[in-house]
């Protein structure tokens, strides 16, 4: 099974990460406020790509989206490609 719906995930998460470190500089007064404000600003930008990216994604491949459960294609291509590993 393709692991790029993952990447992405881990993607929004490393995002979330430095929004939380950009607000933590803004606090700091010797900190130019316009540097974190812009790089804050282009996470909240990119994280909102990545997003909406992986809805697409969710939906092209039949995931559920309320659960996030695997279809049954993808779960049976996962057990055959863990079988074929073996």
């Amino acid at each position: 099974m393709c692991a790029c719906p993952a990447q992405v995930a881990g993607a929004m998460q490393q995002l979330r990460q430095l929004y939380d470190y950009q607000t933590r500089c803004l606090l700091d007064p010797h900190n130019d406020p316009k540097v974190h404000r812009l790089i804050a600003d282009g996470v909240l930008s990119a994280h909102q790509v990545l997003e909406a990216t992986l809805v697409e994604v969710i939906e092209l491949e039949h995931w559920d989206p309320n659960t996030l459960d695997m279809p049954e294609g993808l779960r049976q291509r996962q057990m055959n490609e863990a079988s074929d590993e073996k």
